[in-house]
């Protein structure tokens, strides 16, 4: 998994940069905003290939702080990647290891 941090002035270069680094399919784990500026998080597609349940530390950068599931707007990923990502959280919740 290949997790880089990217921070700009504005929100358009950050993720200007990350299509850069990543190509025009990069996964974007979170924006938000930073003391100078801008700060992504964001991942290349192939790097969630398969999104395991037991991984909860991936699994909490496609979930809010309250505990609820990203929308597939915010993070970027593909129809299937975000229906194996809620799956995967889903039976963490089961298993007790996510909130």
């Amino acid at each position: 998994m290949n997790v880089k941090r990217f921070s700009a002035r504005t929100a358009r270069e950050a993720l200007g940069l990350v299509r850069h680094a990543f190509g025009e399919d990069a996964v974007v784990l979170s924006t938000r905003p930073a003391a100078e500026g801008v700060e992504v998080l964001a991942m290349a597609a192939e790097g969630v290939a398969q999104i395991d349940y037991k991984d909860s530390e991936l699994l909490r950068k496609f979930m809010t702080e309250r505990g609820k599931i990203m929308p597939r707007r915010i993070t970027g990923a593909t129809a299937r990647q975000q229906r194996q990502v809620q799956a995967a959280i889903r039976r963490a919740r089961v298993m007790g290891l996510l909130p």
